[in-house]
């Protein structure tokens, strides 16, 4: 068997998209690292250089693992979120501008997940996204503290 994870882009518009992720641990093929849920290319029109996604809300339910969010950049992931388990969650991220890919040029334009405790087949959970595409104005914010 394997894990089943299913993602679809439920609603795409100009400016705006929406994914519905599902997963499924089979109890035996054990963590995800670096799953994909949405590319840029697989967008109409496909992101190019220079464009971005960023989240703007989350709905989740999740049942004995959490979920690792990351942009990916020149290969590598670049944490940015993590969902922990829990039920009926909902997080309004517009109001401060959104998770924000601010890599620019450097950005791979995908966004994928990694889990941790998702080994028992009593693992498993939804998430669903609210996103948007931007062209490459915003200024990455100054990194303070480490």
């Amino acid at each position: 068997m394997a894990n089943y994870v299913e993602t679809l882009l439920i609603d795409e518009g100009e400016g705006a998209f929406n994914t519905r992720t599902f997963l499924q641990s089979d109890g035996v093929a054990g963590e995800l690292t670096n799953k994909s849920i949405i590319a840029g290319t697989e967008l109409t029109p496909a992101l190019v250089s220079g464009q971005f996604m960023s989240i703007w809300e989350i709905w989740y339910s999740l049942t004995n693992f959490s979920v690792k969010l990351s942009w990916m950049v020149n290969g590598s992931d670049v944490p940015f979120w993590t969902l922990t388990p829990s039920t009926d969650s909902r997080m309004k991220l517009h109001r401060f501008g959104g998770l924000i890919d601010y890599s620019g040029t450097t950005s791979d334009r995908k966004l994928v997940m990694s889990t941790k405790g998702f080994t028992a087949v009593t693992s498993y959970g939804s998430f669903v996204l609210r996103m948007r595409k931007h062209a490459n104005t915003v200024t990455a914010p100054t990194v303070v503290g480490n």
